[in-house]
């Protein structure tokens, strides 16, 4: 990771790095640190690890803003996979600017455009604030829509 870090000016990494020095052992183990989230999943023959951006004031881990490392323990603990999407996703606010209302009538419409658009039929149940469920009505084909 340290190579990383150099060939890709990943600043973002080095305080990951200097996590992974203070970890007495690798096993399976869950580490909040401030604005991540370290998850270690161990078996007999690989090692994943999964830094995750969490929201300091929600409290809650934004899963695709997030570094992963896939070592192969049994091969000498070769780098398998690494995925970096942390300087991807860029959180421009924390603060909840709509409604609970709002949000479902976003997202209600959105539905509503999808469907509507493949020339679907749909219904829904309830009032705006306690949709149960929309149902969409179409044919099934093994290809999906």
């Amino acid at each position: 990771m340290d190579r990383y870090v150099n060939a890709f000016d990943a600043a973002h990494c080095t305080e990951f790095i200097g996590t992974l020095r203070e970890l007495p052992s690798l096993e399976n183990t869950t580490l909040d640190k401030g604005n991540y989230t370290l998850k270690i999943e161990v078996d007999s023959e690989r090692a994943s690890l999964t830094w995750m951006y969490k929201s300091p004031s929600l409290g809650i881990e934004v899963e695709r803003k997030c570094l992963g490392l896939d070592v192969m323990l049994d091969v000498g603990n070769l780098v398998r996979s690494m995925i970096d999407g942390w300087e991807l996703y860029k959180i421009g606010s924390e603060e909840v600017r709509v409604s609970r209302e709002e949000a479902i009538e976003i997202a209600y419409e959105t539905a509503r455009s999808f469907i509507e658009e493949r020339g679907l039929r749909w219904s829904r149940s309830g009032r705006a604030s306690t949709w149960s469920h929309v149902m969409i009505i179409t044919r099934f084909t093994p290809y999906g829509l």
